[in-house]
């Protein structure tokens, strides 16, 4: 519950795919990115053998605190393009 806490009164900047999320013109989530330019949210895929009964868009949730990664991704298109597909 703490790291949730991390991100409530901030505002999404940017969601981004990275290039293995990309098939052709779809582009999957996989970054969330906040308004403070350092605190991010990866969209993570479960792991199907100890979530087997999952849908296969389920997603971990890990929130960062990171400058630096933040600014990788926001500013590297190419490697991190802007999702397309819908959450």
């Amino acid at each position: 519950m703490a790291e949730i806490n991390k991100i409530i009164g901030k505002k999404v900047l940017a969601i981004r795919g990275s290039e293995s999320t990309t098939s052709g013109k779809h582009v999957e989530p996989r970054y969330i990115l906040f308004d403070d330019g350092k605190t991010y949210m990866d969209l993570d895929e479960q792991d199907y053998y100890s979530y087997h009964d999952c849908a296969t868009n389920a997603r971990i949730l890990w929130i960062y605190t990171d400058e630096s990664m933040w600014n990788i991704i926001h500013s590297n298109i190419k490697k991190y393009p802007p999702a397309n597909a819908d959450i």
